[in-house]
């Protein structure tokens, strides 16, 4: 697992090629859930998530004096999200090549409520148990070889069924 901190994430933000606000709006960098659709993505998740929290903080959580998301553009990247109770896919047509894909996670309703594995061809990538209102960015390398960038949520052996993700962001390498 591949967790990216805070402060790396936004230095690296800015050479994004694309990304998908799930159920969310289009703000700077990301495009909104009805655009990704509108372009061809396609998903198995049978419910949305809104929510109306103003701060979160980066996990691991070290306290109240940890980073805070101030802006209303991350706000609004980790108050919506898309989820089911088990697995779900995503897919989204890209062109072939490699990538750096980030998988924002947010725990949004009780404390150490949710763990479950992130897959991609050829791997999977474990989601932590985090605090309410903790966000991990998770990040892994991806070759794209069928013009899909596919990935799927599984709860795995956790106990817990509900999966959830919040935004994803690409970077061609």
């Amino acid at each position: 697992m591949e967790i990216m901190t805070e402060k790396e994430f936004l230095e690296t933000s800015e050479m994004i090629s694309f990304g998908i606000n799930f159920n969310g709006v289009a703000i700077p960098g990301y495009m909104s859930h009805a655009q990704a659709l509108a372009n061809g993505m396609t998903h198995t998740a049978k419910n949305t998530v809104t929510r109306n929290y103003d701060c979160f903080y980066a996990y691991p959580h070290y306290g109240e004096d940890n980073y805070k998301y101030a802006t209303a553009s991350s706000l609004s990247l980790m108050n919506t999200g898309i989820w089911n109770d088990g697995y779900f896919t995503v897919k989204y047509p890209v062109e072939n090549g490699n990538y750096r894909v980030c998988f924002l996670v947010v725990e949004n309703y009780q404390d150490y409520f949710r763990t479950f594995l992130i897959a991609v061809p050829g791997k999977s990538i474990g989601v932590p148990r985090m605090r309410k209102g903790e966000f991990t960015w998770i990040y892994t390398d991806y070759e794209v070889s069928n013009g899909s960038l596919d990935f799927g949520l599984n709860p795995g052996l956790s106990g817990t069924r509900e999966v959830h993700i919040m935004a994803m962001a690409a970077t061609k390498q």
